[in-house]
């Protein structure tokens, strides 16, 4: 077995992805066979999947995004030196592939590196307004973690990183469905993410540069405004009409659609909270009554 083989675990989290398990696994056989697949409980064929392309499953109930990659990076048994987190509707390339390989023999000083997310949507790669987002993904062992995020979560690494040539393959073989379901979950995760940053101030130095800028931007600009801005950024600035109607899709449900629904979100637990605090001492069931009386008086 090559060096680089015995080196580098390909940690995977996974929840019912029995449509991308499969392609995901046999595209990093030629980078190792240690394949670690953190399963949340499926109930669907991934485990059997995994377990028959000889990945390593472990069972481990879904808390968050973060808490997952820390129990992999942790408590789920890796022995080697690196570790690579892929999700399962990605893949590696070929070039990839060998780019690692390669580095990995070099004994390299660096303890992250970066790649580019190479997107597509509906077979079409997504070349304008998004391409060129880096993912840190591969990373030591033993000096790594993710960040206390339920969503959105960045790793990170002691030391210095550095920058890889190829890209990374994102596939969805879920369908829009299954992408519009998750997205719902993703928006109410991103809007208590968003009221949890807004209570607290960060400590400086604890941030990359692009969750200041989300932190300090963007989270600053009006919440209704924010995903019209985006959309026009990606889609006209950027150039994302060039894509077709799938560029036109992509940007409309991910620039436009999630961030409006993550806008909306925060507004509706800002209500929730605001008659919370106008109605301490009272039920659920006793605020309902009081509204009710108060929309009949209005209707009178």
């Amino acid at each position: 077995m090559e060096k680089t083989q015995s080196d580098i675990t390909v940690v995977i989290l996974t929840l019912n992805e029995e449509n991308n398990i499969a392609n995901c696994i046999q595209s990093v056989l030629g980078l190792t066979h240690e394949v670690l697949v953190i399963d949340s409980l499926s109930s669907d064929s991934t485990v059997r999947i995994a377990k028959t392309l000889g990945a390593r499953v472990v069972s481990n109930p879904f808390l968050s995004f973060d808490q997952q990659r820390n129990f992999a990076l942790k408590d789920a048994g890796i022995r080697t030196e690196w570790t690579f987190f892929l999700d399962a509707d990605e893949r590696l390339s070929l070039e990839l592939i060998e780019e690692i390989k390669k580095l990995l023999s070099l004994s390299p000083s660096q303890n992250g590196f970066k790649m580019r997310w190479r997107l597509f949507w509906n077979g079409r790669w997504i070349k304008r307004g998004y391409y060129g987002s880096t993912l840190l993904r591969l990373v030591r062992t033993q000096r790594s973690w993710c960040e206390e995020r339920s969503v959105n979560e960045h790793l990170q690494v002691e030391g210095e990183m550095a920058m890889l040539k190829a890209d990374l393959i994102h596939q969805n073989e879920n369908g829009i469905e299954r992408w519009h379901l998750k997205h719902l979950k993703y928006a109410e995760l991103e809007a208590l993410e968003y009221l949890k940053a807004k209570s607290k101030n960060c400590p400086k130095g604890s941030l990359t540069l692009k969750r200041w800028v989300h932190l300090k931007i963007w989270n600053r600009m009006p919440l209704f405004l924010r995903p019209w801005c985006y959309f026009f950024y990606r889609f006209f600035f950027c150039l994302g009409f060039l894509d077709g109607w799938q560029g036109l899709s992509f940007h409309f449900f991910q620039g436009l659609w999630f961030q409006y629904l993550i806008s909306y979100k925060i507004k509706e637990l800002e209500q929730k909270q605001k008659t919370i605090n106008d109605f301490p001492e009272t039920s659920p069931q006793e605020r309902f009554e009081r509204k009710q009386n108060q929309n009949m008086r209005l209707q009178k």
